[in-house]
């Protein structure tokens, strides 16, 4: 395992915390690759902190199974080694030389046996993000527009995929106890995380989430 890189998923339900908690393993030496998303809006004012290559594929993915990010329509996705080849390539593309690596995307909740396939070679953890089901379809809602009753199906879909061999993170626990979260997650993966991020949680960005 010393020997693999590291690569960190941060999966789950969106509007859960994932930009924010990507941002703080970014301070603390992950690298989310070459191709760095550069979007910013009200949703996300400091940015997503994704790949644009890698979500680009994701939708590939979903599209192959005649699915959305939003609309999941098969209980078990399909893959074709082809694309475990070609994501493969991708990731030593992105991630040249890099030790510690994050990709974050709740599309990929749904396509954790294909991320085990593909990382035979990485050392691999997945951070599964959660928040209050009311509070997070509020919240998906005005960020996306979606109806509450799809917001609801994805939020329920999404938490039927949760292992245990998952970290689960809340999303209250990102913004009110952000060292611990951090701690934990570096327990979690074997590593020290010692930058404080604590500083990265701008409670503007919160108060009327709900």
């Amino acid at each position: 395992m010393e020997n693999k890189p590291k690569i960190i998923f941060i999966i789950g339900m969106h509007r859960s915390g994932t930009s924010l908690l990507s941002n703080c393993l970014i301070k603390n030496g992950f690298s989310i690759g070459k191709t760095k998303n550069q979007d910013k809006n009200w949703q996300n004012p400091n940015g997503y902190f994704e790949n644009d290559k890698l979500t680009h594929f994701h939708n590939f993915l979903l599209s192959y199974n005649d699915s959305s990010w939003h609309t999941i329509t098969k209980k078990t996705m399909n893959y074709t080694q082809h694309q475990v080849d070609l994501y493969r390539q991708l990731l030593k593309f992105e991630f040249l030389n890099e030790s510690f690596i994050l990709i974050k995307d709740p599309r990929l909740t749904f396509f954790v046996d294909f991320l085990k396939e593909v990382c035979v070679n990485y050392d691999y953890h997945f951070l599964f993000l959660t928040r209050n089901k009311v509070e997070c379809c509020n919240s998906l809602n005005k960020a996306q527009n979606l109806p509450l009753q799809k917001c609801s199906n994805i939020y329920d879909k999404t938490m039927d995929n949760y292992s245990e061999e998952f970290l689960m993170i809340n999303h209250k626990d990102i913004i009110n106890r952000n060292s611990a979260v951090i701690k934990k997650i570096g327990d979690y993966c074997g590593i020290k995380l010692t930058h404080d991020t604590t500083n990265l949680v701008d409670m503007k960005l919160y108060r009327n989430r709900n």
